[in-house]
């Protein structure tokens, strides 16, 4: 079994994506883990205040069909499942208790920016096989500790 590189080709097309959008990024790559996302690689570079591009794996399992574990006991699944998380952070500036409005939208903004993003990144990456996905839910991060993002869930079979 080797998913790894599923999750490059996958971390691969995120980055090219983000680079491409020309928003700035300390960092982007294949994280390892589950749990919170990693706010703690937001911070800064030379070019000043940046955010991070990520994929990782939470979950992995014995499947013979996307997005599903295989449940027969005794079964030898010739493929393998994994939940895999692709997401955006960037920071946040709210200088203020109870933000402006406007700040607020702003920062509303930029995160359906960064989740509209991240989808076309993964539903245009030709290293995975459409009929090996499924795209789930995104689920937001923040604003918290300065920092804001998302990610989207994928299921993928791998063989």
């Amino acid at each position: 079994m080797n998913l790894l590189p599923t999750l490059t080709a996958l971390a691969t097309c995120l980055c090219a994506a983000i680079e491409d959008s020309g928003a700035p990024v300390c960092w982007c790559g294949v994280v390892p883990g589950a749990g919170d996302p990693p706010a703690d690689l937001v911070g800064e570079s030379s070019g000043g205040i940046c955010g991070v591009g990520y994929v990782r794996m939470p979950l992995a399992y014995p499947s013979d069909s996307v997005g599903v574990q295989a449940a027969v006991l005794g079964s030898e699944p010739t493929n393998w499942g994994m939940d895999v998380e692709v997401g955006i952070l960037r920071p946040i500036e709210l200088d203020e208790d109870i933000p402006d409005e406007a700040v607020l939208l702003l920062a509303v903004e930029r995160q359906m920016s960064d989740m509209d993003l991240a989808k076309n990144a993964i539903l245009c990456c030709d290293a995975i096989p459409k009929r090996d996905l499924i795209l789930s839910a995104f689920t937001p991060y923040g604003p918290l500790g300065g920092v804001l993002g998302g990610y989207w869930t994928v299921h993928i079979q791998v063989s």
